[in-house]
């Protein structure tokens, strides 16, 4: 742009003085030396001309380093927009390396804690079974012997028929189920008086038909209080336990103490 500002000057400048040189023609060539009286006219003339050249020529000059420290900022710039661009790249590489990495780690800890909770769950398993033995056999250990048999009277827990034959099997036998007068004495000696404990004789299927539910068929052994068992229909006294020394029907739902026994 300096440079067409220049050029356009010059032929401005250069158009106005041959329009004046034509005005003056006529007196300018009437003179007694024309050689150096025209060298003096036209240094004058030129004078305007060569002051307007050097004023464009040094504004020239100031545009073109303007320019060329536009340029030079302009590529300091670029140059760092580009280093810029290449440590945005960078940092985004190692976003989404870390983005990865951490996905990663996440999943191994997701995958060890379930392991741990796992293994947790296990060791939780194996030592309630454990101690589950451990009880079970310390329970064996009050068992009484009577021939084959061995008898475990719970006097502290009370509880209702279905749940006393489910500890008695958790203990690793069944409620007991008493067959002649030897078995009995030898577990009633350790009853208390006006207590009741279950066995394993009840009628719950079939009013009236007692079973053991140990063998699932008819006991061989029965020694009833008086007015016992209750034949009523629709009654609900279907399990039998000892009370006082005998054999009585009652309501299942009750809680009694109870008696295990174990052929083992």
């Amino acid at each position: 742009m300096c440079e067409s500002v220049f050029i356009l000057s010059i032929i401005l400048l250069i158009g106005g003085s041959l329009g004046e040189s034509q005005d003056t023609r006529s007196t300018a060539c009437e003179v007694q030396d024309p050689p150096k009286q025209c060298s003096e006219f036209c240094l004058l003339l030129l004078k305007p001309l060569a002051n307007h050249i050097s004023y464009h020529q040094e504004e020239w000059n100031k545009c073109n380093t303007i320019n060329n420290q536009t340029q030079v900022a302009l590529g300091t710039m670029m140059d760092k927009q580009t280093t810029l661009q290449v440590g945005l790249t960078r940092i985004e590489e190692k976003e989404s390396d870390i983005e990865t990495k951490v996905a990663a780690l996440e999943n191994i800890i997701s995958e060890k804690l379930q392991e741990i909770v796992n293994a947790t769950k296990s060791l939780q398993n194996k030592m309630e079974e454990h101690f589950s033995k451990i009880e079970n056999s310390l329970l064996k250990i009050k068992f009484q012997s009577s021939g084959s048999k061995h008898f475990y009277i719970e006097k502290n827990m009370l509880v209702d028929w279905k749940t006393a034959e489910s500890k008695c099997r958790e203990m690793g036998g069944q409620l007991a189920s008493i067959e002649n007068d030897d078995e009995l004495d030898l577990i009633i000696k350790d009853l208390k008086a006006d207590t009741s404990y279950w066995i394993d004789i009840n009628d719950i299927q079939d009013e009236g038909k007692f079973i053991s539910s140990v063998t699932g068929k008819s006991p061989t052994y029965f020694k009833w209080h008086s007015k016992q068992p209750v034949m009523e229909p629709n009654n609900e006294q279907d399990c039998v336990f000892i009370y006082n020394k005998k054999m009585q029907d009652y309501d299942c739902n009750d809680n009694s103490h109870f008696i295990c026994q174990n052929t083992n």
